[in-house]
């Protein structure tokens, strides 16, 4: 088993990480100049059915969404629609 510290990255491959974001409250690596685009991909969120996304607080409008570069610290919030009751 190959691995260690570093196989959960968001991404397929293993950038350096210098940086690191909250998402939804859960601490992760950054990868450097990463969009929001690329780390909503990264995590495998549905872009056409994520409800709002939030950066610091404040909400970013989709179409902002691939021009807004994160930076480490940044805290991000993820609302999507969840399926049961």
């Amino acid at each position: 088993m190959s691995g260690g510290a570093g196989t959960h990255s968001m991404s397929g491959s293993t950038p350096p990480h210098d940086a690191w974001i909250a998402v939804n409250g859960e601490v992760r690596p950054l990868p450097a100049r990463a969009t929001l685009v690329e780390v909503l991909d990264a995590l495998q969120v549905d872009r056409e059915t994520a409800v709002a996304v939030a950066v610091n607080e404040h909400v970013v409008p989709k179409v902002e969404w691939p021009a807004v570069r994160l930076a480490s610290g940044d805290r991000v919030e993820i609302v999507r629609p969840m399926q049961g009751g």
